[in-house]
């Protein structure tokens, strides 16, 4: 009874919990034709004095059967197929398919059919949306770690297993057992290690010539810093650095090092830009980094730009679309034709195509462009 004393005077009774129950619903038929009536959407929508006036009345299950109100409170009829229909509609809009991403549009009702199947994730896995995730256990990790290890006639690190795609292995191994060296030590794999003071300077200025000599051209298109850190040589980093650096030791015993690249001209880029034209390297700033020559770029940019270079040798400028709603109409139909559905500006992304997805965003967005080019829902017969 106390309970009930206190409760907003405009609810205080089944009557007039009735009334506004019948009002709330009837201003919000559209949300309820697709969805039931649960305690989401009343506290989205601030009536949460109604749904506790309701509950402590008899809860909304009492108050559909003894007032005849018929009120959907359960998702019935609703099948996995009928599911994944309904989620690849949305996701032909350029809706994302994630729980914050079905709230933001109101469409909780397909995350609880989804729990009552089985999973969201399970169903993305279905969709082709999400990969389906290892589930890591200390032995299966060993396990993969050792086959790693026999494949590569080396410890892998976990800069190389980033690099080469097992970037999950390596957030197991930090799980299961916080450091490689647990790891290591439990599969009684020994790394190499240099003795302690292995590092003379006389060593070190031994294998900074040899260095020098191994890798010329690679020092004079870039230089000597550049070089070792291209070739991943820390260990001879860190020695030089622990001697007084690279100008200390090239002048105080007088080593000859090339310790930066020649000097730049205009002639000198052009050679060498001619060069990357000949082996198909398309002239971007990515690329020539790639190539591993920082120096060029600067040298690009002290004398002109890419584009003064291009025209130059007599290189072909791509200019930039000037986007228009016919232009992006057109670049989406063959994209959409090869994935039957909208793509997202992830999967635009992915197929390298990010000045499609800005113009998408920029003109109107990705709802706006799926009913342009008057996309069909993409249906998966399991």
């Amino acid at each position: 009874m106390s309970e009930i004393n206190n409760l907003s005077p405009l609810y205080n009774t089944p009557y007039k919990a009735l009334r506004a129950l019948q009002k709330f619903i009837s201003d919000h038929k559209d949300y309820f034709r697709h969805h039931v009536v649960t305690a989401f959407a009343f506290y989205k929508r601030d009536q949460v004095d109604l749904w506790q006036a309701i509950r402590h009345l008899g809860g909304i299950k009492h108050f559909n059967k003894a007032y005849k109100l018929q009120l959907k409170i359960q998702h019935i009829g609703w099948t996995e197929q009928r599911l994944i229909k309904a989620l690849w509609e949305l996701h032909a809009k350029g809706y994302t398919i994630s729980l914050m991403g079905l709230k933001a549009i109101e469409r909780t009702d397909l995350v609880t059919i989804a729990k009552r199947l089985s999973s969201l994730g399970d169903i993305k896995i279905k969709m082709g949306l999400a990969k389906k995730r290892n589930k890591w256990t200390k032995q299966k990790i060993l396990n993969e770690y050792q086959v790693l290890y026999e494949k590569w006639k080396k410890a892998p690190t976990h800069t190389e297993l980033n690099r080469k795609g097992y970037g999950p292995l390596v957030q197991a191994i930090r799980k299961y057992f916080k450091t490689f060296k647990n790891i290591r030590s439990k599969l009684n794999i020994t790394v190499s290690r240099k003795e302690p003071k292995y590092w003379s300077k006389r060593r070190t200025i031994r294998e900074l010539k040899n260095f020098c000599n191994a890798n010329k051209s690679l020092i004079e298109n870039t230089s000597i810093c550049s070089a070792i850190q291209t070739q991943k040589n820390h260990s001879l980093m860190n020695a030089v650095r622990a001697h007084g650096g690279f100008k200390a030791l090239n002048k105080q015993l007088k080593l000859g090092l090339l310790l930066h690249g020649e000097r730049w001209n205009e002639k000198k880029v052009l050679q060498v830009l001619r060069r990357l034209y000949k082996e198909g390297i398309e002239f971007t700033k990515n690329n020539i980094t790639e190539f591993g020559s920082h120096g060029l770029i600067g040298a690009i940019y002290r004398f002109g730009n890419l584009n003064y270079f291009r025209e130059a040798l007599g290189v072909s400028i791509s200019r930039h679309h000037n986007w228009t709603e016919e232009n992006v109409t057109e670049q989406l139909k063959p994209i959409i034709d090869y994935y039957r559905f909208m793509p997202t500006g992830s999967i635009l992304k992915a197929i390298g195509r990010n000045d499609l997805a800005s113009a998408i965003s920029r003109l109107g967005g990705w709802f706006y462009f799926s009913n342009i080019c008057y996309l069909l829902c993409y249906t998966i017969i399991l």
